[in-house]
């Protein structure tokens, strides 16, 4: 299945509630920002969903509303670093961070500032 098959998969069964489309795959991402205890961070990621203007992952640390947070995502569902993948720059607030049954957190960021990264 193509990424433009899963958004509207997800669309024709009335799930996706925003005006712009998002692109539902487990992209790995690297994450820097600081944590609810004000110390500061990098760790792996993995994104849920992606879109223009936002975005949802699953992070190991807990970050509080509105915390400044970098994300970078390799546009690939490979895990294999060998492989290479364009790479999106983001930095964003977090809008939300909840905890979830495995300790980690479902975390919502409004993306302010988007960059390509083409290079390997």
């Amino acid at each position: 299945m193509n990424l433009n098959t899963k958004v509207v998969d997800r669309l024709s069964y009335g799930i996706e509630r925003r005006n712009r489309l998002r692109i539902y795959e487990q992209f790995p991402a690297r994450v820097r920002a600081k944590d609810s205890d004000g110390d500061r961070f990098e760790i792996d990621a993995v994104l849920d969903n992606i879109g223009l203007h936002g975005l949802h992952m699953q992070v190991a640390r807990e970050v509080g509303r509105g915390t400044d947070i970098f994300v970078v995502v390799r546009l690939t569902s490979s895990n294999d670093r060998s492989v290479f993948a364009p790479r999106l720059a983001l930095q964003g607030n977090v809008l939300r961070a909840e905890p979830q049954p495995d300790g980690s957190y479902g975390v919502a960021v409004q993306v302010q500032r988007r960059r390509l990264l083409l290079n390997a």
